[in-house]
């Protein structure tokens, strides 16, 4: 297997996601976002999915994320 670095813009729905408090944003950040391997990414031109997705930084998150970004992802 071979590794790329890719930065990328994720466009999600929020509400969906439950990110309109503080624990819905640490829910969606260390349970969805953060755990290795179980986010992926998948192609409809080839109908199937390339690889996992491990999220190393969020450059620039909504104020929302930010208390939870040094919090959250630098304590690994």
């Amino acid at each position: 297997m071979k590794s790329l670095k890719l930065e990328i813009e994720l466009t999600y729905d929020d509400e969906a996601m439950y990110v309109d408090d503080k624990e819905g944003r640490e829910w969606f950040l260390n349970d969805v976002l953060m755990k290795p391997q179980d986010l992926t990414l998948f192609s409809n031109e080839i109908g199937d999915f390339i690889g996992g997705v491990n999220l190393v930084q969020i450059i620039d998150g909504h104020e929302e994320f930010s208390q939870l970004k040094s919090g959250s992802i630098d304590d690994d």
